[in-house]
């Protein structure tokens, strides 16, 4: 036992000799930076919803209309939608809605987006063109998000990211579409 003892004493007082200092700084210097690397890809995942390289590339489509960063962020602290409480008749339909309607009144172009959830459920959020990018704002927490097929959304697998787009119909139909009617 003693003998163990006086080893464990050599071997400790070894490992600080001058020979040994640049393997243990070798050693920080693995560990910190695997341990840097491992921090990236958990920032993507809490960004995403993927480790890197899982998932599918978003494609988004191009943007017509964009507006400068500053009057964005400005917007962005000024809008008030999320002090609101989410309860039964005020869910996220109401938050992207109401704070679309406010950033198109300050002149900033925004699009309702919804996101496609595996359990057949979805969420609202805003996608703003931001000096060339889209730039996606769950305005519930005013956080940005960067949603992709694949990816995940506070605990759902997205399966699609879709635009409201309003379509108009005709309202009336012309008389030559109507032939065919009761046997005419």
């Amino acid at each position: 036992m003693e003998s163990l003892r006086k080893r464990f004493q050599e071997w400790d007082t070894n490992l600080f000799k001058k020979k040994n200092k640049w393997v243990n700084l070798i050693a920080l210097l693995i560990i910190a930076g695997c341990s840097g690397l491992i921090g990236w890809g958990y920032g993507i995942y809490q960004g995403t919803g993927t480790w890197p390289g899982e998932g599918t590339e978003a494609i988004y489509p191009e943007i017509e209309e964009t507006t400068a960063s500053a009057d964005f962020d400005t917007w962005l602290e000024k809008d008030k939608s999320q002090m609101e409480f989410y309860r039964e008749g005020y869910n996220c339909v109401e938050f992207a809605l109401m704070a679309a309607r406010s950033a198109h009144w300050e002149g900033i172009p925004a699009e309702i987006i919804r996101l496609n959830f595996e359990d057949e459920t979805g969420h609202l959020l805003l996608a703003f063109p931001v000096e060339g990018e889209w730039r996606f704002i769950d305005m519930q927490t005013h956080r940005e998000i960067f949603p992709r097929t694949g990816g995940r959304f506070v605990d759902h697998v997205i399966i699609g990211v879709d635009k409201l787009a309003i379509i108009w119909e005709p309202f009336e139909v012309p008389a030559e579409e109507k032939k065919g009617c009761c046997g005419k």
